[in-house]
């Protein structure tokens, strides 16, 4: 009998009376198996987990969704670290169990869902070096104007003025998704934008924010835009990450995200464009999302 290893592709399962049918690998997964892998098994160069900064938070709606009912009232974080949740089931967002690359997805309304979890701040080693990623569609522009005026969809509110946002901008020149630090002393706001400046109201998207201790910049799709030279470092107010909610002025009025999310990845550190490249390839793999 043959058997695939991690370099083969198949294997050979002999039936009574000697016949034999080949088997291609790999495999898909149950949910709570794919889990115990992902947990015990050695890394692959295509994990997430392998890459040279260390990934400090790690949630996919196809594997850890505690439900309430058709809601997600819990996430589990991959990696160990803090899980996502809402107790208030109004604010707990829809689980779709085939969406995205027909895998699971949760449904954002744009209203009050909303999930909190990771210590944005308290988990980074320098606060201005991180990579977040997050997988997305289903979203639509807000209003026009000031490009932060519409909907967050991460983001770490803090008090005295001083927030960090990744949320939708103007499709055009901002590029549809893009991040924010606004400090309180002094008073000033950094803002990047990708280079997806033609992309759909909807439209499948793998948005890539990293800041590397002076730059920053907004990956959409593999599509870079302007990167900004003075970013800032996170203030120690800006802790506990809200998915689904983004303040996105000085006044932290919330703006509601009415989209979905299949995937966020977080990173401490800024991955380097190789690195960025590999887990575009992942993701792209998994979803079936152009870069």
């Amino acid at each position: 009998m043959g058997r695939a290893f991690p370099s083969g592709t198949a294997s050979t399962r002999v039936f009574p009376g000697g016949t034999s049918q080949a088997r291609s690998f790999p495999r898909r997964l149950s949910p709570s198996r794919e889990e115990r892998v992902l947990r015990n098994a050695p890394l692959l160069p295509t994990d997430p987990r392998s890459l040279s900064v260390p990934l400090i938070g790690w949630a996919r709606a196809d594997i850890g969704a505690t439900l309430n009912g058709s809601n997600v009232s819990a996430w589990l974080d991959l990696v160990g670290g803090t899980n996502w949740a809402q107790a208030t089931a109004d604010d707990q967002p829809p689980f779709a169990s085939s969406g995205l690359g027909s895998r699971a997805e949760i449904q954002f309304d744009g209203s009050s869902d909303t999930m909190t979890g990771l210590n944005l701040y308290g988990s980074l080693t320098a606060k201005d070096e991180w990579t977040v990623v997050l997988v997305t569609r289903g979203w639509g522009f807000g209003v026009g104007g000031n490009p932060w005026a519409t909907e967050g969809l991460f983001g770490a509110p803090s008090g005295g003025g001083s927030y960090f946002n990744i949320g939708i901008v103007r499709q055009s020149p901002e590029g549809c998704f893009g991040y924010h630090v606004y400090e309180a002393a002094p008073d000033a706001m950094r803002i990047t934008g990708s280079g997806a400046t033609s992309l759909a109201a909807g439209s499948n998207a793998m948005i890539v924010c990293v800041s590397d201790g002076s730059n920053g910049f907004t990956r959409v799709n593999g599509l870079i835009g302007t990167v900004i030279t003075d970013m800032a470092a996170l203030e120690a107010s800006a802790t506990t990450v809200n998915i689904g909610k983004g303040t996105r002025d000085a006044s932290k009025v919330p703006g509601y995200y009415d989209g979905t999310l299949s995937e966020v990845l977080v990173f401490n550190g800024a991955l380097g464009s190789s690195e960025i490249g590999l887990v575009e390839r992942y993701l792209s793999i998994r979803y079936g999302i152009a870069a």
